[in-house]
């Protein structure tokens, strides 16, 4: 069993030391392509729906409802055409 292991990490270390040799790549060249796809990735237009409410980091649907450390509490509602978080008012 260790031999069979044995032999097929070597191969695996081969063939891979292999695969690596295989052509020469500047920094130039790596740079130029990862400039490529940032830009690519820029041009793209964003997925928001603009009737989520967000906190910065996430997107919340309509009707969600969200407690801060302080206990305030609010939801999620869509008020002229976006969304918008509104406290909600409890009686204690």
């Amino acid at each position: 069993m260790k031999r069979s292991l044995t032999i097929a990490a070597m191969l695996t270390l081969f063939s891979a030391g292999s695969y690596a040799e295989g052509t020469a790549v500047s920094d130039q060249a790596v740079l130029a392509e990862l400039q490529k796809i940032e830009q690519k990735l820029d041009s793209r237009p964003a997925q928001v729906n603009p009737l989520n409410c967000t906190d910065g980091e996430r997107s919340y649907s309509p009707g969600f409802k969200l407690m801060t450390n302080n206990n305030n509490r609010y939801r999620c509602v869509v008020k002229d055409g976006h969304g918008e978080w509104e406290e909600e008012i409890s009686f204690r």
